[in-house]
């Protein structure tokens, strides 16, 4: 503790410095404040733009004074957006906590906070436990095929974007910008992509779409290819492409008995991903009714959830489990393999036609439970403050590197930053779930 103490204080004086002397560079600033000034500037808690906003009538011309004021407190605080008449202060960012690297917020602009009812660390996890549906070592190649009945649904908006810009640590020298001679970056050839081993058509609409867009994704295992759109599920050969399985996710997931609506009412955004570390698999999407373009509630929406029990995918067996998007449609689901998880982000949305979104949410999944076939599975959630939207789990293959013990999955978004992406770091303890953490985002 009193090693992390000494490095926040030696950075902070660092960045005090580093701010200073950027500010000086500054060919506009030069000479317009003074050493007193500066230290004042030095220690505020609040921007000085934001000072002068408030004790001023709306578009009030702000004097260079307190724009170089302004300038040097956000070098120092690493916080930058830019407007006609110069700079000011970021939204929904809370200066008085921000620090290098790190992105404080204070919440999605309407005052409501985390929906879990935490607020800007996102406080304490959702500890949830779903219980299994059921099994099934069916071999998938029996299975009949249906033909999914066509659906369509209205998209959900996507909030308002109100990105920010991060600024390089140092800026360059303004007066030699037009005399600073910078190396041309030609792009070079190194080596050439290696061909592709297996060409083959998937799934077509005809016989298996039931919407637009089809949402198509897939993975490869040891030997096979699983494709799959909105709403079936296609499984290919390696060796010769050839689609040994092909069904609509309501015959499969329908194996599972869930007795809720994923046994018929899958609506699509599928996932399909081939988890390198134990040889499994997981297949899931959503489900869930519509009336009048919103979603029936209750039941509300369900994430349908099916594990391999192993590395086979046709007559290996599978595991059934659900979880219930609590308050809201858990609408683009993303998922991400992990040594120790499942992880998935979802963007909620109010169930309602045309309803509104809520926040971003974060699960994590007990995978080796899911393929066990434990009764019970342990799931960790958090609501993401801060109006960021699609945020996305990490995905780790055993070919490019097995993660450090230890190391929290990575979700990122790209939603706040015009020139950099937001970076969670999201750290489950299974041993006790409350001590699982999604500290506020780090940007890079």
């Amino acid at each position: 503790m009193k090693n992390r103490l000494a490095i926040t204080l030696a950075v902070s004086v660092c960045f005090a410095v580093n701010a200073i002397a950027n500010t000086q560079k500054n060919a506009r600033c030069q000479g317009v404040l003074s050493g007193e000034t500066r230290e004042r500037i030095t220690v505020a808690a609040v921007d000085p733009a934001t000072t002068f906003q408030k004790a001023h009538r709306r578009g009030a011309k702000m004097p260079l004074e307190v724009r170089c004021e302004s300038q040097l407190w956000q070098t120092q605080h690493q916080i930058f957006t830019r407007e006609e008449g110069g700079l000011q202060p970021a939204p929904y960012i809370n200066p008085e906590k921000k620090q290098r690297g790190q992105i404080i917020t204070t919440g999605n602009g309407n005052g409501n906070g985390n929906a879990y009812g935490h607020q800007k660390d996102h406080g304490k996890p959702a500890d949830i436990e779903i219980k299994k549906a059921g099994s099934s070592k069916a071999d998938l190649r029996t299975l009949p095929h249906e033909i999914p009945v066509v659906i369509e649904r209205p998209e959900r908006e996507e909030p308002p974007l109100n990105p920010i810009m991060v600024e390089p640590d140092v800026e360059p020298d303004s007066s030699q910008i037009g005399t600073l001679s910078l190396p041309r970056l030609v792009p070079q050839v190194t080596t050439q992509a290696p061909p592709t081993i297996m060409n083959f058509n998937g799934l077509d609409f005809q016989h298996f779409g039931n919407g637009h867009p089809p949402d198509t994704n897939g993975d490869v295992g040891r030997d096979y290819f699983i494709q799959t759109i909105n709403t079936s599920i296609g499984i290919f050969r390696k060796s010769d492409g050839v689609r040994v399985a092909g069904f609509s996710f309501n015959t499969f997931m329908r194996q599972g008995n869930f007795g809720n609506l994923c046994d018929t009412n899958n609506f699509g955004d599928p996932v399909v991903l081939y988890d390198t570390f134990e040889d499994r698999w997981i297949i899931t999407d959503f489900a869930f009714q519509v009336s009048g373009g919103g979603v029936v509630n209750p039941p509300g929406a369900f994430q349908c959830i099916a594990a391999s029990m192993t590395g086979d995918p046709v007559s290996g067996g599978w595991n059934f489990y659900s979880i219930n998007t609590a308050r809201g449609l858990g609408d683009y689901p993303k998922f991400g393999i992990w040594p120790d998880g499942l992880y998935m982000s979802a963007n909620m949305f109010d169930y309602p036609a045309g309803g509104a979104f809520q926040t971003a949410r974060a699960y994590a999944f007990n995978k080796m439970q899911m393929y066990a076939g434990s009764p019970t599975v342990q799931v960790v959630a958090f609501d993401i403050a801060g109006g960021d939207f699609t945020v996305i789990p990490s995905n780790a293959r055993l070919q490019a590197g097995t993660p450090p013990s230890g190391s929290p999955n990575y979700y990122v978004s790209t939603w706040q930053f015009l020139n950099a992406v937001g970076v969670y770091e999201f750290h489950v303890d299974w041993n006790d779930v409350l001590l699982s953490t999604l500290p506020v985002p780090l940007w890079s």
